[in-house]
């Protein structure tokens, strides 16, 4: 039986109470008492007063009936209010929770969301109040930490990790709060805060400094070794050789130019990872950017044996995006078309809209560059776009590459919830594409959200 039916069931009694059968347990009390005064075993006083006590008996008996009904409608009445409202309890902690910037949810003892404040829901979804959390947050250990604080009534805390849209590492912890309504001291209400804290950013400070010391080391031996070789020799067998001072000082001084574009790379790409698992809240017109970028590497090339050319649709739409990083991926891409493709055959750069991208639903934009350059062995494709990786490293190294150029597109386009390939062959030459998703007002609210 449901509380509203238990309401208007008591509501029935209290107003239908039975009086016959009290009625009826009286008359063997009163055929009693009727004898005993026959046979002269009490007197007349003493059988009016057994009369009277069995009367008031009955009346307290009633009386006492109709306030347990009363009582127990009115505890009916409370819960049957709470599947329509909260209580007193859970509109207070519904206020302290949407005064908290972190994600913070409200769940009642059966793991239902009561209340979840902005962030939250931003996080998790919009339709997560009134539901069983574990269809929202599936993490096990998370699951594990929420059935033991409402088991035990304690506190947890555990890492965990949410894959979508992007990677974030979490703290989530866990507080119980019992308390009593006013309404009915003895009706205790059990809920559960649950916290969420991103420490995305402190984790990929943490792998930031321990790759860039490591890939630093690394990638800065050779050019220093170099260095200090010139040096010694310029100090000591060539101190007078001016021709070979000329030489080297050149060399040292491509060397030195070397380590400072490796140096920016890992700071550009390090600033990328920290903030990859927040995306971008600005809008960008595409085609304004590649017309723009288009006639910049057209003034700045000395070699005029690779045009550039461009192909873009009738009506461009906005994509959600950071101007200056979108910069970063395309003159990145381009210029690796320009060094590696073909003298006197052309770079297409073509834009096309499509309804969903890979691995994504929703429609975007597909900006792709291609050269006619030689073709990149397939088992070299999945690696391209890790750190320092090259196909050719004596020919990366002499164009002026750093080994992180495709590594930091992908980290960009990655935090703009797109999707990069690159496709290589013979006959159609190579192909790097990139998706980014379509401006449109439904996602936008969602991003705002």
């Amino acid at each position: 039986m449901t509380d509203e039916s238990r309401v208007r069931q008591m509501r029935y009694d209290e107003n239908n109470i039975d009086y016959v059968r009290p009625a009826l347990t009286a008359i063997p009390v009163a055929v009693c008492t009727l004898l005993l005064l026959a046979a002269g075993y009490i007197d007349v006083y003493s059988a009016v007063a057994l009369g009277a006590a069995t009367i008031i008996g009955l009346l307290w008996l009633l009386a006492r009936y109709r306030t347990d009904i009363r009582r127990e409608r009115r505890r009916a009445l409370i819960l049957a209010k709470r599947g329509r409202r909260p209580s007193r309890t859970a509109a207070l902690l519904t206020r302290i929770v949407d005064g908290i910037s972190d994600p913070l949810i409200l769940l009642d003892n059966k793991r239902v969301v009561v209340h979840a404040n902005r962030a939250a829901l931003s996080l998790l979804g919009h339709n997560i109040v009134g539901r069983d959390i574990s269809f929202y947050l599936r993490h096990p250990m998370a699951l594990t930490a929420i059935e033991q604080a409402l088991t035990k009534e304690t506190s947890t805390e555990c890492e965990i990790t949410l894959i979508d849209p992007m990677p974030r590492e979490c703290l989530l912890r866990t507080s119980v709060i019992r308390a009593s309504d006013s309404v009915d001291e003895n009706d205790d209400e059990l809920f559960l805060i649950l916290s969420l804290y991103d420490v995305t950013r402190i984790k990929m400070a943490e792998k930031m400094r321990a790759d860039f010391v490591a890939n630093a080391s690394h990638e800065l031996r050779t050019p220093l070794a170099s260095i200090l070789g010139f040096i010694e020799t310029l100090a000591g067998p060539a101190a007078q050789d001016e021709e070979a001072r000329r030489r080297f000082l050149s060399i040292m001084g491509e060397e030195a130019s070397r380590m400072q574009r490796l140096i920016d790379d890992l700071l550009s790409l390090s600033r990328i990872e920290m903030n990859q698992h927040l995306p971008p809240d600005g809008s960008v017109d595409i085609g304004a950017l590649l017309k723009g970028l288009v006639d910049t590497l057209e003034l700045s090339k000395t070699d005029t044996t690779c045009p550039i050319r461009l192909s873009l649709p009738d009506e461009m739409p906005l994509v959600r995006g950071d101007r200056d990083q979108l910069v970063q991926v395309f003159q990145n891409i381009i210029d690796n078309a320009l060094k590696y493709g073909r003298p006197g055959d052309p770079v297409q750069i073509s834009v096309e809209l499509r309804n969903s991208m890979p691995t994504r639903s929703f429609p975007g934009v597909a900006i792709s560059v291609t050269n006619q350059g030689d073709p990149i062995p397939p088992e070299h494709i999945p690696r391209l776009t890790e750190r320092f990786y090259r196909v050719d490293s004596a020919r990366s190294r002499k164009l002026g590459g750093t080994g992180l150029g495709l590594a930091i597109v992908k980290h960009i386009v990655n935090r703009h919830r797109g999707a990069l390939t690159i496709e290589s062959n013979a006959a159609t030459g190579t192909t790097v594409t990139v998706f980014l998703p379509i401006l449109t007002p439904a996602r936008d609210r969602r991003h705002q959200h």
